[in-house]
């Protein structure tokens, strides 16, 4: 008989092996759909450039710091085979990504025992949600540490191994050099404090229920809870001081550390031309979308109320009438389940239909369709965790996992501009956790959790499956829009490539990728010249937020790729403009060629008021510069 079982049971372990299998191969090659999609002008070849360029002259020493692993990781990556392609550094970097998913649906599946499926579209609305480019290395690299680090944080307190929270503080310590302001990462800290004292609580609870309640109890747990603290506090900071000793003694070394803390300071200092970088307005941009979504958090709970209305009619029916009247109770029991479907159903239309704000869009290439479900998906997520946390019949593990995700969550966007955007970016760990406790919650309203009703339903005799039908429904609907969002959208400039259809010629960097016509006709273009002329190699002054061009053509910057921004302030970019013209003047440096959008090839109100241009332009007066190409986008000057 036991051998039959083990028959029995071989075939349906294989078959959770092939299934994971294939989760796993889904999670790894899903984040390079679109790795034949480009053209961006902006950002992606932006920091390809920085990549390959990797010197301080052309990413300039604040953001040459600021982000400086991420930039060193970069720079490895371009000397892989096919590094100088768009192509192959989209593939390298998608891999980190492609890493994450991976992490996290292992950690959730074999630490927090989520179900196989559950865990896996988590990971797929999290992937989905990637609308950053993997060409902002820093930015994935600092999801990478980030749920590294919780994942040992919680290995590290719930298997009393204080070598991971010294590892988790070393993930820490890096990020800080992947990326500066991952600073408020620290305050993961409170994390660990809090499941230290949950644990000295817990003790003390078990000593007193054991008949010595006293004093004498409460101050050896105080005593515990305090060593406790201690130990788990120096495991982590001697990680994170561990890191930073290690990295500044590198910089050190190469460059001196007082171009460090002045890259430091001027990256401070862009709040005085950047508004949207002070404190108070990241804060503020973190906290508005939440204030904003409260309006919809009204009305679907509303939705959801009518369902269990609706779903209690049948209880109604049934209490009120005799066993005998079998056809009524029948017909309640139909007429109540039509009644839930209808909600449902209506409240899907409304999120669809609803003018004004509206929820959600068919308008894929836009961030339209997620804005909205991705804000109440991490707000279900942060009241989950908070729930978990404060739930009393919760363990010390699953309020240890809570507090992670709600300090993860809304953490992961401070340092940034961008609002919520960056949180969206990082539901690797928190996508899981949301389907997983919404799962839990499920089975419990079913009354299926050892045995148990749900407390609230046992106590007011209200039947939440419906609310729970309404939920998942709600989930399902934004599981599918963050499906297409992420088959559809690939960043380019800000928005989404409208087109794909359109291959770019004459450039071996950009061989085999599609983009729009305009876009791929004015990079032809341009690459022809470029190629005729043998600017390849030359250096390049690029204005008009078109830094790509210098990843593009092959062409080092002169300085800061990205002269345009507000953080590359006027007075930086007029001293280094006159280090150049003494480059020239006294070394016989070849003045470097200037690209600039069409708008700045004439002269007009615009962009006579452009400080930083009219620099440019007397520069090219002075070294005689004449224009030699221009097309409906670009415009080349070289010196005659």
């Amino acid at each position: 008989m036991r051998q039959m079982e083990e028959k029995m049971e071989k075939p349906i372990r294989n078959s959770d092996r092939i299934i994971e299998a294939f989760f796993l191969i889904f999670l790894i090659l899903f984040p390079l759909r679109h790795v034949c999609w480009g053209g961006d002008l902006w950002d992606v070849g932006y920091n390809y450039a920085n990549f390959r360029y990797d010197t301080m002259q052309s990413l300039g020493k604040m953001w040459y710091f600021s982000t400086f692993l991420a930039t060193k990781a970069g720079h490895l990556l371009t000397v892989l085979p096919f590094g100088h392609t768009l192509i192959g550094l989209n593939i390298y970097t998608g891999l980190v990504e492609s890493l994450i998913g991976v992490m996290g649906y292992l950690f959730c599946t074999k630490k927090l025992k989520f179900p196989g499926w559950i865990v896996f579209a988590g990971e797929v609305i999290a992937l989905s949600l990637c609308w950053c480019p993997t060409a902002k290395l820093y930015d994935y690299l600092t999801y990478l540490l980030l749920t590294t680090c919780v994942i040992l944080i919680y290995l590290g307190l719930t298997g009393e191994k204080g070598r991971y929270l010294f590892l988790a503080g070393i993930c820490l310590g890096i990020n800080i050099f992947v990326r500066f302001s991952n600073l408020p990462e620290m305050a993961l800290i409170f994390g660990v404090w809090a499941y230290d004292l949950i644990e000295g609580l817990e003790r003390r609870w078990k000593y007193c229920e054991n008949g010595d309640a006293g004093k004498k109890p409460g101050r050896s747990a105080a005593g515990w809870i305090f060593a406790r603290i201690g130990k788990t506090t120096a495991f982590c900071v001697s990680g994170y001081l561990t890191a930073i000793g290690i990295c500044l003694g590198w910089i050190a070394i190469r460059y001196g550390i007082g171009e460090y803390f002045e890259g430091i300071r001027l990256l401070f200092a862009i709040t005085d031309t950047a508004a949207d970088y002070k404190p108070l307005a990241m804060v503020y941009g973190v906290l508005w979308p939440f204030k904003e979504a409260i309006y919809w958090v009204i009305r679907i709970a509303v939705f959801l109320f009518a369902a269990v209305a609706a779903g209690a009619v049948e209880d109604i029916v049934s209490a009120v009438t005799d066993k005998k009247f079998r056809r009524i109770r029948s017909l309640s029991c139909w007429l109540s389940r039509l009644g839930i479907f209808a909600v449902i159903v209506i409240m899907l239309c409304w999120l669809y239909t609803k003018r004004g704000p509206g929820f959600s869009s068919f308008f894929y290439r836009s961030y339209d369709p997620i804005v909205w479900p991705a804000t109440l998906m991490m707000m279900l997520g942060i009241g989950y965790g908070l729930f978990e946390v404060f739930r009393k019949g919760s363990t010390k593990e699953e309020k240890l996992i809570g507090g992670l995700i709600v300090i993860v969550l809304p953490v992961t966007s401070l340092g940034s501009n961008n609002g919520l955007y960056p949180s969206w970016n990082n539901f690797f760990l928190a996508a899981p956790y949301v389907l997983g406790e919404l799962y839990k919650l499920t089975k419990a309203c079913a009354g299926r959790v050892r045995g148990q009703q749900n407390r609230l339903q046992k106590r007011f005799r209200i039947n939440l499956i419906p609310a729970m039908a309404g939920m998942w429904a709600w989930v399902i609907f934004c599981f599918l829009q963050f499906f297409i969002f992420g088959l559809s959208f690939s960043f380019c400039e800000a928005t989404g490539l409208q087109e794909t259809g359109y291959r770019i010629e004459n450039n071996s960097v950009l061989n085999g990728v599609t983009t729009d016509q305009n876009r791929a006709k004015w990079l032809s273009e341009i690459s022809e010249y470029a190629t005729q002329q043998n600017l390849k190699g030359q250096e390049v002054i690029l204005y008009g937020w078109i830094p790509a061009l210098s990843f593009y053509l092959e062409m080092p910057p002169a300085f800061h790729a990205w002269s345009d921004l507000d953080s590359f302030k006027f007075e930086l970019m007029q001293n280094t403009m006159q280090q150049l013209g003494m480059e020239i003047d006294q070394n016989g440096k070849i003045p470097p060629v200037v690209i600039a959008e069409k708008k700045y090839a004439y002269d007009n109100e615009e962009t006579k008021a452009d400080q930083k241009w009219q620099l440019i332009v007397r520069f090219m007066e002075e070294y005689g510069y004449r224009k030699n190409f221009e097309n409906e986008k670009f415009v080349i000057w070289q010196k005659k």
